[in-house]
């Protein structure tokens, strides 16, 4: 892989890493704290996906650790929790298209993100080719996380335009 794939990759990872150390640390601050901390986590990793390079995988099969399904719904739920009467939002799905708005979940944006971001570091983190693990964070941040991360943002600006959070 080429320095600038490198670089890329290294400065999304090193994001990634930091947004999970905070989910993980998320029981010892304040709700508002925590969105306040989430928020900025979540610009600098949705950032660094931006500018991951269009590339092509090496493997045709390639696959990573599903997260555990089951350790995602404890880490929804403690979200749920810590988040409060904060967690519950309404927005639309899709804003090229007149629909209604759906009732959204910030504990729940949170969740998927982590969960995507854990399954990217742990591919990382094998002997996989570069090329492999670019193309997996960007098809996964192109169609799951980069939606949840987009829904959180907005919704973490709004609280703090009324003063829920600094």
């Amino acid at each position: 892989m080429n320095k600038e794939l490198d670089t890329g990759l290294e400065r999304f990872l090193a994001a990634a890493r930091s947004y999970c150390a905070l989910v993980d640390t998320a029981t010892s601050l304040s709700a508002e704290e925590f969105l306040s901390h989430v928020g900025k986590c979540l610009l600098d990793l949705y950032s660094s996906a931006l500018w991951l390079p269009k590339v092509e995988p090496d493997s045709p099969d390639l696959h990573g650790s599903p997260f555990d399904r089951d350790v995602w719904a404890s880490l929804y739920r403690t979200l749920r929790d810590k988040i409060g009467t904060l967690d519950m939002y309404w927005g639309v799905f899709e804003s090229g298209e007149k629909e209604e708005p759906v009732q959204g979940s910030l504990a729940c944006d949170i969740s998927e993100i982590y969960s995507d971001i854990k399954e990217a570091l742990e591919l990382a983190s094998r002997d996989v080719a570069g090329s492999d693990v670019l193309w997996d964070i960007r098809e996964s941040f192109r169609h799951h996380w980069g939606r949840h991360a987009m829904s959180a943002l907005k919704v973490i600006h709004d609280l703090r335009e009324s003063e829920a959070i600094d």
